[in-house]
């Protein structure tokens, strides 16, 4: 009995944490207007590769998370081409970047 649970003690602190990483697309250059969308990058530390573009793309990230939490942004809809890197400040549990690569098309973000 005692060994089960030493195994469950020990599997426990070997799990690898979950993303806890949230991110928005803004229509606007700031964050600060209506019409958000949430980005689904999945619950995992990396994220892989997520499509984001819709039309023109949006212009601005929020990302609302912890400073440890990092995404690639790029112009492109499969990670690849220009991009541009965001995070969120030490202190800060959010964060927003406007574009500096045109529009964005895709996002893969890593947490650590």
């Amino acid at each position: 009995m005692h060994f089960t649970k030493l195994v469950a003690l020990l599997s426990a602190s070997f799990t690898v944490p979950a993303l806890a990483l949230e991110a928005f697309a803004y229509p606007c250059t700031n964050c600060k207007c209506n019409g958000a969308t949430v980005v689904d990058i999945g619950p995992n530390e990396q994220s892989g590769c997520v499509n984001i573009n819709v039309g023109f793309g949006p212009v601005a990230i929020g990302l609302s998370g912890s400073s440890l939490d990092k995404c690639t942004l790029f112009d492109s809809g499969d990670c690849s081409g220009i991009n541009q890197v965001v995070g969120i400040h030490s202190g800060q549990t959010f964060g927003c970047t406007g574009s500096q690569i045109g529009s964005f098309g895709s996002i893969s973000c890593a947490s650590g």
